[in-house]
C-alpha cells in the first residue's frame, strides 16, 4: 500500500535495561529507567499516540495496570525476562499506520566497569573490573576480544581511555531483545493474559529483533470508540544473549556475560500512515 504521510518522529528514551552479572546472578544497579513524555500528532491531525507500560497483578482478576512511562521502574532483570507496553492511540478517522523503532542504542553505565592492571614496564596486563572484581584479560591497555579457545570471534570493547571507560563495539544488548507484537484491542484486551511471551504461541513465532519492528495497525471505524492499544513486549532474550567463548579461568563456556553492565536505548518510534 502506497504511502500518504510522514507523521512526526516520537521521542522515547528508556535509559536503563541495566544487565549486571555476578557469579550467576543477574542484577539491576539502578532500578529506575526514565522515559521523556511523547506525544505526535499527524499533519492531518488523524491518529495520536502516547506509549503506557504494563504492571502485572498476578492475584487479580484484571492482571495488568497500565501506567505512562514518564518514570519507568525495573528491577531484578534477568534473561528471559519479558517487558510489557501498549500505545495509547486516539483516531479521528478510520485507517492504517505502523510503528517503527529508530534510534536503538546500546551502552555502558557509567562507573560500573573499571579497568585495572598488574606487572612492570613491558609486562604489564590489563583486566577489565566489575566493582573491583576481575571479569575479562584484555588484549592490551585500549582493547578486549573475544575467542572461543584460539579463534577470535568479535570484539567486545575497544578505544578505553580514563576519561571515557569502555566502548562497546561487536557486542550489543540491543541484539538480544526481541518485540512481540500482541496487535490492536481494547482497553481490558490484555487483562487476562499473563507476562510469560512464551505462553503466546503466534506472537512468539512472529516475534521481531527490534532493527526489523515495523507494526501496523488498522482502525476499521471510530464510531463507538476512537481510543485503542497496541500492545507489545520487549524481551531480553536468552538464547539470543549465550555466547560460548573462553573465560578469564581459561575455560570455553557459554552465558550472557558479555552483555553485564549494558543499557539500553530506544529514543525514537516513527510513526507512518501507508
Amino acid at each position: 500500500m502506497k504511502k500518504r504521510n510522514i507523521i512526526n518522529l516520537i521521542t522515547l528514551v528508556i535509559t536503563t535495561f541495566l544487565l549486571i552479572f555476578v557469579g550467576r546472578a543477574w542484577y539491576v544497579t539502578n532500578e529506575k529507567a526514565s522515559v521523556s513524555g511523547i506525544n505526535a500528532v499527524s499533519a492531518s491531525d488523524a491518529f495520536t499516540l502516547e506509549l503506557q507500560r504494563g504492571e502485572y497483578n498476578a492475584g487479580s482478576t484484571d492482571k495488568w495496570t497500565w501506567f505512562d512511562t514518564n518514570n519507568l521502574s525495573v528491577a531484578n532483570m534477568q534473561p528471559g525476562n519479558a517487558f510489557f507496553f501498549r500505545f495509547k492511540i486516539v483516531a479521528s478517522k478510520a485507517g492504517k499506520f505502523k510503528v517503527s523503532l529508530n534510534k536503538i542504542e546500546s551502552s555502558i553505565q557509567a562507573g560500573v566497569l573499571t579497568r585495572s592492571s598488574e606487572g612492570e614496564a613491558s609486562n604489564i596486563n590489563y583486566f577489565v573490573e566489575l566493582y573491583s572484581t576481575k571479569i575479562f584479560k584484555m588484549d592490551d591497555a585500549t582493547k578486549l576480544t573475544i575467542k572461543n579457545a584460539t579463534t577470535n570471534l568479535g570484539v567486545l570493547y575497544d578505544n578505553y581511555t580514563s576519561e571515557d571507560g569502555f566502548k562497546l563495539m561487536d557486542y550489543k544488548v540491543q541484539d538480544t531483545f526481541k518485540f512481540y507484537d500482541y496487535g490492536l484491542g481494547a482497553n481490558d484486551y490484555f487483562k487476562t493474559m499473563d507476562n510469560n511471551v512464551s505462553n503466546d504461541g503466534a506472537v512468539t513465532t512472529n516475534a521481531k529483533r527490534l532493527n526489523e519492528v515495523s507494526a501496523e495497525y488498522t482502525i476499521a471505524s471510530v464510531e463507538e470508540s476512537n481510543t485503542w492499544y497496541g500492545y507489545f513486549a520487549l524481551e531480553f532474550n536468552e538464547a539470543l544473549s549465550l555466547v560460548e567463548y573462553k573465560h578469564l579461568d581459561g575455560i570455553v563456556k557459554s552465558d550472557s556475560n558479555l552483555y553485564q553492565a549494558q543499557m539500553l536505548s530506544i529514543k525514537e518510534f516513527a510513526l507512518e500512515e501507508i
